[in-house]
């Protein structure tokens, strides 16, 4: 089988196309064949810095398949089930860009048959992340519709797949919310589920929202740049949650100004969130989508950017160059083959 492979950080030039011999699931794992490979900056990320294994690494945690055979004592999932993938790279390095990827059982999630797969590959590191940040912001460790009633939920990033994500999943739980973002994905962030969406740059951003309800949580990829405001939108006991540093590390706060709101910070990162909180993660998510509340493509907020496996390359520097859109890569279309979706792409485009 083919599969895209590094064994030496750097780069998107380190990435290779290679031949992988097929192996079978071990007792409680799926063997999936991968329609989409989902590309998440913390993959890029990874190829640049983390230490690569004497056996190389095939990237990307997350993405969205069919179950192609399944191992001993797995219950509940069937060859042929339609699934969404998270954190498939995370205990063996071998991740989803690749023509068939083995995963704990647990790992591969079903996947309505009303969702597409651009969605399912767009699920993972940041719908889990979103979660994270919502139920961290609320104090509540479940999202569900009505959990978030009555709440004012504040997004900046929000043309990134993480807050996309919040969004949508803020908006299901029944908050009010409010976009910060660029000028040209106002209206995207609309359709992604926000009540009002601001220009990051309006010299009136906080009397704007303010204009709307102060905000019971804020969410800020960029607390260096940030935090002053963000502390100005809050309501007295609201929570700043950080997910990202898109800015400089060291962060300035207004102390006096954040004790007199009795304001609280959260950090969130995905990849150390705990088993159960993951887990009830995934239940919650599943819910969403059986609601129809997840979803990628224009008409949603985030388009699609899909590039073939030979093009991985590519993909990659998509990402690291934060162009916007969701990036997979197609590695089979839904009858196994590989050609379909790239095809129509192209035509289209």
């Amino acid at each position: 089988m083919r599969a895209a492979w590094y064994s030496r950080n750097g780069g998107p030039e380190v990435l290779q196309i290679v031949e992988r011999d097929l192996r079978a699931p071990g007792p409680g794992e799926v063997r999936v064949r991968v329609v989409l490979s989902g590309v998440n900056p913390s993959d890029t990320r990874a190829r640049r810095h983390t230490p690569v294994g004497v056996t190389g690494r095939i990237p990307h945690q997350d993405g969205a398949g069919f179950v192609d055979a399944v191992g001993a004592g797995v219950a509940g999932i069937c060859t042929g089930d339609r699934v969404w993938l998270w954190e498939a790279a995370k205990r063996n390095e071998q991740g989803t860009a690749q023509e068939f990827v083995i995963v704990p059982a647990e790992h591969a999630v079903p996947l309505p048959t009303h969702v597409s797969m651009e969605t399912g590959a767009a699920l993972g590191v940041p719908v889990l992340t979103a979660h994270a940040l919502l139920t961290r912001g609320s104090g509540s460790p479940t999202l569900r519709p009505g959990s978030l009633a009555s709440s004012v939920v504040v997004v900046r990033g929000a043309s990134g797949a993480v807050g996309h994500a919040a969004l949508q999943l803020a908006a299901w739980a029944g908050a009010r919310c409010i976009a910060i973002t660029g000028s040209q994905t106002l209206d995207s962030a609309l359709h992604a589920g926000a009540a009002q969406a601001v220009d990051r740059t309006d010299p009136d951003l906080v009397e704007r929202v303010r204009a709307v309800g102060s905000a019971d949580i804020v969410l800020t990829p960029d607390p260096s740049s940030t935090i002053g405001e963000d502390i100005q939108l809050l309501t007295p006991g609201g929570s700043l949650v950080v997910y990202a540093s898109a800015g400089s590390d060291a962060v300035s706060v207004p102390i006096f100004e954040a004790m007199r709101a009795n304001v609280a910070v959260h950090f969130a990162y995905v990849y150390t969130v705990t088993r159960a909180a993951k887990a009830q993660a995934v239940e919650d998510l599943s819910l969403a989508l059986q609601a129809g509340a997840l979803s990628v493509g224009a008409d949603h907020g985030l388009p699609v950017r899909p590039f073939p496996l030979e093009a991985i390359a590519a993909a990659h520097r998509a990402v690291d160059d934060d162009q916007r859109g969701k990036v997979v890569i197609q590695i089979s279309d839904l009858d196994g083959r590989t050609s379909g979706l790239i095809a129509a792409h192209t035509a289209a485009t």
